[in-house]
């Protein structure tokens, strides 16, 4: 899309993560943000892993998605990568008072039915014009593996591939616990090079790393047509190669 002159610009796309390293070079519209870790407006990422996802999203590099999105920051995993529930759910209400139009969530605990709080938080986003996409989690080859909130009703869950278009056996498997049919879509997520903490790039594998080809995609869609939420969904469904 981006041959077409659709490169984000004007997307507000939330990364609900570690942080972002706010010195590195490959990035150049990061927006507002807030540290639900520290408690202050600057999420500076001691992990390294929201600063991966950022630069799949949004880095000078054109090779991925949506190179001139803003990234709004919004920190609620520590520097070992672990937080809690109530923290991301602060994350994700936040991430909608300030006008997100994109949640990138590369995260997930223990999924089911979709009735969590996180997972109902998630849905809630969407009902308020969102796109929330999560990580369907790397608990496979079993089934009903997806995580929360991948498991949520109305996000877009999703699940990883190789360059081959195979389904690594780590990548998790729905459906979720009443039924439904997870992960949404599935998207590059075996051995990705992005931004890295020390300034450089590095590479990591997982449904991490799916989920922000997504986002960035919705963001080039918002951009182009300013559909809702679920008609982004539609849209990627609608018109992703049938793996079987």
């Amino acid at each position: 899309m981006q041959s077409i002159g659709l490169d984000g610009s004007g997307v507000d796309v939330a990364v609900v993560d570690t942080g972002i390293n706010y010195s590195h070079t490959a990035f150049k519209n990061i927006g507002i943000g807030y540290d639900f870790v520290r408690g202050d407006n600057y999420a500076e990422d001691e992990n390294g892993h929201g600063t991966h996802v950022s630069g799949i999203i949004a880095s000078n590099d054109l090779t991925y998605s949506a190179p001139n999105a803003t990234l709004m920051h919004i920190k609620v995993l520590d520097e070992t990568g672990t937080g809690n529930a109530s923290t991301v759910i602060a994350g994700i209400e936040w991430a909608v008072d300030h006008g997100a139009e994109v949640i990138s969530m590369s995260l997930g605990g223990t999924g089911g039915d979709g009735t969590s709080a996180l997972s109902e938080a998630s849905d809630s986003a969407v009902s308020k014009g969102v796109v929330v996409v999560a990580a369907a989690g790397n608990d496979g080859p079993a089934s009903g593996t997806i995580t929360s909130p991948g498991d949520a009703r109305e996000v877009i869950t999703v699940g990883a591939i190789d360059d081959y278009d195979s389904v690594p056996s780590w990548s998790s498997r729905g459906p979720t616990t009443d039924g439904r049919t997870k992960p949404d879509v599935v998207a590059p997520g075996v051995s990705i090079t992005s931004t890295a903490l020390d300034g450089g790039f590095t590479t990591k594998s997982g449904t991490s790393m799916s989920t922000p080809h997504v986002s960035g995609a919705a963001a080039l869609l918002i951009q182009a047509y300013h559909p809702a939420p679920e008609q982004v969904r539609e849209a990627f469904k609608a018109t992703a190669i049938d793996l079987g």
